[in-house]
């Protein structure tokens, strides 16, 4: 998901295999001391990070910094801001899909964005590709959702291919520089956005169709990716993380929180447990180690009668804007 909006629960056949593996070698030769971490020395390193502040009131700050309302602790900013140093600091990261197209002051697309993946040869392959290209995955920005698999809310975020060991090492090595960035800048966690990324990324077209057009396929639906493969890459981010001593929180997926926790996560980011009615869901795996946000009254009014007394509960606007723009909404319970 883009820092610039909320998330509302966020491959042609290459003959040059062994150059593939090889490239992806050297990439993930940058993960190896992630990878080689034991059980004994990660949980070590969890423990060195700083304790989240249960039910402290809390802001959501992913498009732009600005200064919270009176008694907030905890600010959640993307990795391109800097810390709101209020009490308790989170990062926002894409960690399981690319960025939307931005280019910097060089002209030149900026690193993790699906352009700076697509136009180079080692890293697009890196990416989920597109089962049927003549049947785009989306309606919109079809040069990437012909070839690859966007997620179909976000035709500007292409999915990660995570499944094999040499793909996962290669991303992490990808997506530690940018949780490497929010240690440098002293924030005190990162939220990695999305974990049920490849539970939209589904095997039958027909599946696809409906969910390019904004339907929910049935339940169960095949999908191209497992639960097991985004854990996977999710345990190589956490332990990076860990490396760095910041906490990491798992960003939705109701249905993986008890697996998450154990895979290492510290804290759990939710978007629209009220709206989802999964609210309970995470208080029984998270305790009060948790925060939600909510888009809509209806959802907002259900959350809060849900967890009031757990956690904070924040209502803001879709594009998660700044006070005195139009259409800013934030409300906390």
């Amino acid at each position: 998901m883009h820092a610039n909006h909320g998330r509302r629960d966020r491959r042609p056949v290459f003959r040059r295999a062994a150059m593939l593996f090889a490239a992806l070698a050297v990439v993930a030769a940058g993960c190896a001391d992630v990878a080689g971490d034991t059980p004994a020395s990660a949980a070590t390193r969890a423990a060195a990070v700083k304790t989240f502040l249960p039910n402290a009131k809390f802001d959501y700050q992913i498009s732009t910094g600005y200064t919270p309302a009176s008694g907030v602790k905890v600010v959640s900013r993307d990795v391109k801001d800097t810390p709101a140093g209020l009490g308790y600091d989170i990062c926002y990261i894409n960690g399981f899909q690319t960025q939307p197209d931005e280019k910097g002051s060089d002209g030149q697309p900026l690193e993790g964005t699906s352009k700076w993946f697509a136009d180079d040869a080692s890293r697009k392959q890196l990416l989920l590709p597109n089962p049927t290209p003549d049947y785009p995955t989306a309606t919109e920005n079809q040069q990437y959702s012909k070839p690859y698999y966007v997620d179909p809310g976000w035709p500007d975020e292409i999915i990660f291919d995570l499944r094999t060991d040499a793909k996962r090492a290669a991303l992490a090595a990808i997506v530690g520089k940018q949780i490497q960035a929010c240690a440098d800048k002293k924030f005190d966690a990162v939220e990695v956005d999305n974990l049920d990324s490849f539970t939209r990324a589904y095997s039958n077209l027909s599946d696809r169709k409906l969910a390019r057009e904004g339907k929910e396929p049935k339940e169960g639906a095949p999908r191209l990716m497992s639960k097991s493969d985004a854990l996977a890459f999710a345990t190589l981010l956490i332990q990076k993380a860990h490396g760095l001593n910041l906490a990491i929180a798992q960003k939705n997926t109701a249905e993986l929180a008890d697996e998450g926790k154990a895979a290492g996560f510290d804290l759990a980011v939710v978007e629209e447990c009220g709206s989802t009615s999964e609210c309970g869901d995470y208080a029984e795996v998270w305790g009060g180690n948790w925060v939600d946000i909510e888009y809509s009254a209806s959802g907002f009014s259900k959350a809060c009668t849900a967890v009031k007394s757990k956690i904070s509960v924040v209502q803001r606007d879709k594009n998660v804007t700044k006070p005195g723009t139009d259409g800013y909404v934030y409300n906390e319970c």
